[in-house]
């Protein structure tokens, strides 16, 4: 019995330094921020994102306006109103490349900019639709519409309805979730009455980048918010209001994990196995989403979107004017800063991978820079990206799904500075 106690003592000291070490290492790094606006008023930030630390853009549905900053968030100046009566999401999938969209009655305008946000090319849809999600520059979904998703093929000009209905009563798709530009995950919600009523949570699986799906479970009266996949096996699905699941076995089985009530609002993955969720309040997961601990933000206010430019600069958007940013630093020298500021630093993560890698790099100047993958002869098989880039991080998705299986080396080259690294394609 004694030992029994001593071992039930033991284990709750050791979570309670855990939770006491999260705490320290990730809620010390996020700061509420007091943003000026142009023109002054009362915001209410329903989503957003950055593409690099300085700048971003975000949106509010309820005042109709887009506004963008280029100092970290501590300025905003509107640049676009809107006439939205519903919801609208931003989506950026590199530096140059990103997305807006929002819906009003049966329709949805869409934006496109290919050059950081400095001009934008609009389109209007014949459909109902306030979510996005793009695979690569050309591939991309929409979807909150009844009963149907949309696919995009040449990045948003057209779009193909697909059929997401389930017998006898409504179906929206409401979160999807791609691991590389064949494999997918779609949640659904399928029934009526809101949350208040009779609803079944579909999850669904895509191997064709989105033509077909097919169901692989249900769950009743369970109200899910968002879904994300560390890898082909590891995934997280989480709830409106209570626990939250995760899966190791690619969305087959899901497995309920114990989290205090709080409301679930966006859900963003940062490595390979971490992952932030905002709300009422910040989640944080470093295990796949097994446990979660709450982290200390110094707000009260609903924070309706979160983004992270990289693992240690993230954003958390709320309403009245709430801004948050997250900036890791802990274990950082001054020295160890002096020499990042001058080095050129390039990854890619998955390595190996069987599609798509996401490639970061860290410029240490503003200049033109030049990112190409060459083959193991040294021939080079696709040009990534060439133009001018500020200093700072940033980050490209690299799609490898024309090429056969073996060894690349991509290579950045920045003035008189240049980095490579292999990347292995597995098939």
């Amino acid at each position: 019995m004694k030992n029994i106690v001593k071992r039930y003592y033991r284990l709750l000291f050791i979570l309670i330094i855990q939770f006491i070490y999260v705490n320290f290492l990730y809620g010390q790094g996020w700061e509420k921020i007091e943003p000026t606006f142009d023109p002054p008023g009362t915001y209410h930030f329903f989503s957003g994102a950055f593409f690099n630390e300085n700048n971003g853009w975000a949106m509010d549905i309820d005042n109709g306006k887009i506004l963008n900053t280029t100092d970290g968030g501590l300025t905003w100046h509107v640049k676009r109103d809107i006439k939205a009566n519903s919801a609208g999401d931003i989506f950026f999938l590199n530096e140059a490349i990103g997305w807006i969209i929002y819906s009003y009655t049966d329709s949805s305008v869409l934006l496109k900019t290919e050059n950081s946000g400095e001009t934008w090319e609009e389109y209007s849809l014949p459909f109902y639709s306030w979510q996005i999600y793009f695979i690569d520059e050309e591939k991309g979904f929409a979807y909150r519409d009844t009963n149907y998703c949309y696919r995009t093929i040449d990045g948003g000009k057209e779009w193909q309805a697909i059929d997401i209905s389930l017998p006898d009563t409504a179906t929206i798709a409401t979160d999807i979730f791609f691991i590389d530009s064949q494999k997918g995950w779609m949640q659904a919600r399928h029934g009526e009455g809101g949350f208040s009523g009779t609803l079944v949570y579909y999850f669904l699986t895509t191997n064709d980048g989105g033509l077909t799906w097919t169901i692989s479970n249900r769950f009743k009266n369970i109200g899910f918010t968002n879904i994300a996949f560390f890898d082909l096996n590891n995934g997280i699905v989480t709830q409106l209001i209570g626990a939250h699941y995760y899966t190791n076995d690619g969305g087959q089985t899901w497995i309920k994990t114990q989290k205090e009530s709080n409301s679930s609002w966006e859900l963003i993955i940062t490595d390979s196995s971490t992952a932030w969720l905002s709300g009422f309040g910040i989640h944080l997961t470093t295990d796949k989403g097994k446990t979660w601990q709450k982290i200390e933000t110094n707000t009260s206010e609903h924070l309706y979107d979160i983004f992270f430019v990289d693992n240690s600069i993230g954003y958390a958007f709320g309403s009245f004017n709430t801004f948050l940013k997250y900036k890791n630093t802990v274990g950082v020298t001054d020295e160890k800063i002096k020499i990042n500021k001058n080095e050129l630093l390039l990854e890619s993560y998955p390595n190996p991978t069987n599609s798509t890698s996401i490639l970061s790099f860290t410029l240490p100047k503003s200049s033109l820079t030049e990112l190409n993958l060459y083959n193991i002869n040294g021939e080079k098989v696709k040009t990534i990206y060439k133009g001018y880039l500020s200093q700072g991080q940033h980050s490209f998705p690299l799609v490898l799904n024309n090429l056969s299986s073996g060894t690349y080396i991509c290579f950045i080259k920045q003035a008189d500075k240049s980095k490579s690294i292999k990347i292995l394609l597995l098939k």
